[in-house]
């Protein structure tokens, strides 16, 4: 592995060059820390772009990561069944495919597991 253990962030884009905004569930930090280690590019212009804002991928009401919440006043809508865009991202442009990942995450460290809980 060439880069530091990760865990994986929800994030708020906002492209500096052409103004276009997005979210993305496909956000990897450092470990422990806020620190984005991959940035994704923008569809409009191509530029690299780290988030602005980052957070935990769970359910900021619920706390899981697989919500059930059925109201949504401030509450973001991720759709697992949505494409990942692997040309966009910079972790899938490196060689480390998203789609490979373990689809199966430690609710109490948020990292894929096998974790060290």
């Amino acid at each position: 592995m060439d880069h530091p253990p990760l865990t994986k962030r929800y994030g708020f884009f906002r492209c500096k060059n052409c103004k276009r905004q997005w979210e993305s569930a496909n956000i990897f930090c450092v470990k422990n820390t806020k620190k984005v280690f991959f940035e994704q590019r923008c569809a409009t212009c191509g530029d690299s772009v780290n988030p602005y804002r980052t957070e935990n991928l769970c359910c900021p009401r619920c706390g899981n990561d697989d919500c059930i919440c059925s109201d949504d006043d401030n509450h973001r809508h991720v759709n697992p069944g949505k494409p990942h865009r692997s040309e966009l991202c910079e972790k899938c442009l490196a060689g480390y495919r998203c789609d490979e990942e373990p689809k199966k995450w430690c609710r109490r460290c948020r990292i894929h597991q096998p974790c060290r809980c």
